[in-house]
């Protein structure tokens, strides 16, 4: 008989971080501090190597320095085709999003000045115990965006990801990750190589939590000069 469960979630999420290239530029490396509010809610439904979702997530974006126009953002998600091909160690996951845009950001939300962006993503990942306190975890992914604002380019990619993530007792931890993207299609923009490495460290508390993190990226246009930033 197959198990059979479903699982809901509401997390209320508050960042800031703050980056010395906010614009991944390779010559003007303008700074800025981002905040988001974010609220998500979602629905999982648990088989024994199957796994189906549906969440939706509401984010406000602020922009101290001003480097971009702050906006809300409604994203649905539908987990189309998540599977385990090695029971606890290799999985699919494919998901779909739709996330609200404007196509004028300096304008007020109204119905003449919604557009949407549409994200398809699918790939494998993978999670290796090394011991009780320490496991591996990697993901690659094959991403297609398509925007309905004829001013916004439309792109492919493919990313990288892996992650060693360590207990030190049962309400702290550290991690070290890196990623690598590369984009395949960028529809009249230039094409680019992204490479990112980080340290973090988490903390648990009695009524919530807090995460640390830190790294560097490099950006490896296809035109133009490499350059590299900070980020906290």
């Amino acid at each position: 008989m197959p198990v059979l469960a479903a699982e809901y979630t509401a997390v209320l999420s508050n960042s800031v971080e703050y980056t010395d290239n906010i614009g991944l530029a390779s010559d003007v490396k303008d700074q800025d501090t981002v905040h988001t509010l974010s609220l998500s809610a979602g629905v999982v439904e648990e088989r024994k190597t199957f796994q189906t979702n549906a969440n939706f997530t509401l984010e406000k974006d602020h922009y101290y320095s001003g480097s971009y126009e702050g906006e809300t953002t409604l994203s649905t998600g539908l987990g189309l085709l998540n599977f385990d091909l090695i029971e606890d160690f290799l999985s699919w996951q494919t998901s779909f999003t739709r996330s609200q845009t404007l196509d004028d950001p300096l304008e007020q939300a109204r119905p003449g000045n919604l557009g949407h962006r549409d994200t398809l993503s699918s790939g494998p990942s993978i999670t290796y115990v090394v011991s009780p306190t320490t496991y591996l975890t990697g993901e690659g992914s094959y991403t297609i965006v398509e925007n309905s604002q004829s001013n916004t380019s439309d792109t492919q990619r493919a990313d990288f990801s892996a992650a060693i993530a360590h207990q030190i007792n049962s309400i702290t931890g550290v991690n070290l990750t890196g990623q690598y993207e590369v984009m395949l299609d960028a529809d009249g923009t230039e094409k680019y190589d992204r490479i990112q490495l980080g340290v973090g460290f988490f903390r648990q508390f009695v009524d919530g939590s807090v995460s640390l993190s830190a790294g560097r990226t490099q950006l490896v246009p296809e035109e133009s000069a490499e350059t590299e930033s900070n980020f906290y």
